[in-house]
This record gives structure tokens, C-alpha cells and sequence, in this order.
């Protein structure tokens, strides 16, 4: 892929959800079925796409970034919000945070993203809300606190498959209160 300033790089296919693999297949299939072939670009200027392709000539890929902007301010219209296409990138950096477990695989991503290094991607990409920060550092506090037993018997308890004012019930209850109490305690406002 050749990027800006004259980069040039190696990318492979994300592992999106299915719904955006599909248009992106479906877009080369109508591509394919118009003559363009694997040499030419994938996203080529519309000034290629009025007409079937001729030629074994690759069709170059867009030397600049208008009509990739103005295709997303279109795709934005119906949807009420402005999306840029690094709205595209800043959702990838989301799904690698989601599914990228281990350090390697983090820097794999990063670089599939373009960038040198991962500490760009961290910098510019993916911005977290206080929302999911307050969520975030909630779930670490209650992983560390909770054993599986505790949250198999506060599990029950909400089943409501324990004896009302039996030992398991009046424990669960106990832990559940805390629970809330914690969680209460550690949003300041």
C-alpha cells in the first residue's frame, strides 16, 4: 500500500465483522465484473468508474485523499453524524483493543495501521471516554476482588435459587450489598 510522504507498505485484511468484509468484496466483485483486474487499484478515482475498464494498463491508486473524504461525508448524510476516514481508523484501533490479547500482537496491528510505532497509534487513535475508563478501571477492582465462588453464589442468589434466610442466602446477600456499596463509593463526582 503506498501511504502518505511516499511510505510504502505491506497490509493485511483486519479482522472486521463480517458486514464490512462483505462490501468490501461485493465492491470487487462489481469491480471485476467491469474488467478491473488484481493490478489495479482497488479504490481507483471515479474518473475510472464511469466506463467498463480497457486495457492491461493497472489503474493507479488516488493520488490524493478528496474523493475518499467526500465518499464519507456522503455515507455520513444518512446517518445524521459527520464520519471521517480516519473515523475508519480510530474504530480499528477500538477492534485491535478488543481482540489483540498478547504485546506482539498489538504491534502487528499497529504496524498493519501504518504507523512506526505503537506508541503513534496509542497517541492518536482510539481515544477513551470517562465513561469506559469508569468502566474499565471497575471491572479491573472487581476482578481482582471476587473469587468464582462468591460470584457463582451472588449468581444464585439473583437466580433466586437460594432458601430465603439460609447461611448461602443471608452470604450472598452480604456480598451483593458490598458489591453495590464499593461500586457506589468508587465513582466520585
Amino acid at each position: 500500500m503506498r501511504a502518505k510522504n511516499g511510505k510504502s507498505f505491506t497490509v493485511r485484511w483486519f479482522p472486521v465483522p463480517n458486514e464490512i468484509r462483505l462490501v468490501v468484496v461485493e465492491w470487487k466483485r462489481e469491480l471485476e465484473s467491469n474488467g478491473f483486474g488484481e493490478e489495479d487499484a482497488l479504490f481507483p478515482d471515479s474518473k475510472y468508474l464511469t466506463t467498463p475498464k480497457t486495457g492491461a494498463t493497472p489503474l493507479p491508486i488516488l493520488e490524493t485523499t478528496g474523493a475518499v473524504n467526500r465518499a464519507f461525508r456522503i455515507a455520513s448524510t444518512g446517518v445524521g453524524q459527520s464520519y471521517s476516514p480516519h473515523s475508519a481508523r480510530h474504530c480499528l484501533k477500538v477492534l485491535g483493543d478488543q481482540i489483540c490479547t498478547r504485546s506482539e500482537e498489538r504491534k502487528a496491528w499497529s504496524l498493519n495501521l501504518g504507523h512506526e510505532s505503537m506508541v503513534i497509534t496509542e497517541a492518536h487513535y482510539g481515544k477513551m471516554t470517562e465513561a469506559t475508563r469508569m468502566q474499565v478501571l471497575g471491572a479491573i477492582k472487581q476482578k481482582d476482588e471476587t473469587s468464582d465462588d462468591e460470584k457463582d453464589l451472588m449468581l444464585r442468589y439473583f437466580l433466586h435459587a437460594l432458601s430465603p434466610g439460609s447461611p448461602e442466602h443471608r452470604a450472598a446477600r452480604q456480598l451483593v450489598r458490598q458489591r453495590e456499596a464499593a461500586l457506589d463509593e468508587s465513582v466520585l463526582e
